[in-house]
């Protein structure tokens, strides 16, 4: 699973499937051939190939990670209430060396050709039949588009002021991204201190195993019940990870840690639902529901995405351009926010040696 984001409809719609037409041209410069071809205006289907990923390489058949990513698109369009849902048929190489997947819609009966490259990633659709609505194909783009996106959507977010912005970053405390951007907030987070309204959510499904789902709840109580303590944790378990002397090296009480997490683990039934493995995202990904009012509340799909007063905002994960996306959400701008901060984007993952792709937008699923 990749980004995703609500799909348009109608001529916004059309509008929209322009633009992404121009963005991916962009981006397919080093990648391969792109041939778009976008619907009258107005029309709110398509019909044909809408957008065509072409590489010399020469792909494998994946018929297990094809189903995942399948049952991926089944279950975000499920949460959506899209009423699409894709049934798996057959797959073979294509003519372009692409993996061609021949799938059909459950709804209706018809028939469509799904388009994988070579790491089984869905890039895109074609209806054998009769026309998909445009959700279909934004879904199956968004992936591709990502890190062009981010940097469209932070140029036009717009954000509410408030006096005290509320600043909520969705991770999976063991995503390198998420880890990424957590380290270049920490530092806009301490130069504001008592400016902001700042917390660490999670996102509501785990893609690393059971340690993440038992740090992102230690985590939450260390907000909860020690919150003065939340952030030099957070600053020490960064560097490798060893939860264990970061709770001792801050002072956390671990008896009431361990009572917390006992008591959240209860409210939120969060084993029981790790144990079902049957209802797992995709039946990969064990849901993890403690901030999944948020979640849904915002949209969230992947690791990392920052709120900053209800709205979802992109920046760079330096932290500069997190100061300054942040300090946009003031009514009055502290003096605060003219702090000096670094411009060197964090490495990802554990660590603080290292630099990170200054225009990478990449998450973990979304």
């Amino acid at each position: 699973m990749d980004n995703t984001a609500n799909a348009p409809a109608g001529s916004a719609g059309t509008a929209m499937l322009a633009a992404i037409g121009v963005v991916f041209l962009v981006i397919g410069i080093g990648i391969g051939y792109v041939a778009f071809s976008a619907p009258s205006t107005g029309n709110a289907a398509l019909n044909g190939t809408v957008i065509k990923y072409v590489e010399s390489s020469n792909y494998t058949i994946n018929e297990g990670a094809i189903k995942a990513q399948i049952n991926a698109f089944n279950t975000v369009n499920a949460l959506r209430g899209a009423g699409i849902s894709l049934i798996y048929q057959s797959a073979k190489v294509d003519e372009d060396g692409l993996i061609e997947a021949l799938v059909l819609d459950n709804s209706t009966g018809s028939a469509a050709k799904v388009y994988f490259s070579k790491t089984n990633k869905y890039i895109s659709i074609m209806d054998a039949t009769q026309p998909f609505p445009i959700d279909v194909v934004n879904y199956s783009i968004q992936m591709e588009l990502a890190a062009a996106a981010a940097n469209a959507t932070a140029a036009n977010v717009s954000v509410n002021k408030t006096d005290t912005p509320k600043v909520e970053l969705f991770v999976m405390s063991y995503c390198p991204y998420g880890t990424q951007e957590e380290k270049g907030i920490i530092p806009a987070v301490e130069a504001l201190k008592g400016k902001i309204d700042f917390s660490v959510k999670f996102v509501y499904y785990a893609m690393h195993g059971k340690k993440e789902v038992d740090e992102n709840t230690r985590q939450y109580c260390i907000q909860k019940e020690q919150n003065d303590k939340y952030i030099p944790y957070l600053a020490c378990f960064l560097n490798d990870s060893n939860y264990s002397r970061c709770v001792a090296s801050v002072n956390i009480s671990s008896t009431s840690l361990d009572a917390c997490m006992n008591a959240t683990d209860a409210a939120y039934n969060i084993t029981g639902i790790y144990n079902d493995q049957a209802n797992w995202l995709s039946g990969q990904f064990p849901i993890y529901p403690v901030h999944m009012a948020d979640n849904q509340k915002y949209g969230v799909q992947g690791s990392p995405t920052l709120v900053v007063n209800g709205a979802e905002v992109s920046a760079g994960r330096d932290s500069a351009s997190i100061l300054s996306a942040i300090c946009k959400a003031f009514s009055v701008k502290p003096t605060e926010c003219s702090t000096a901060l670094s411009s060197v984007t964090p490495s990802s993952g554990f660590g603080y040696t290292g630099a990170g792709d200054s225009g990478a937008a990449a998450q973990c699923g979304g």
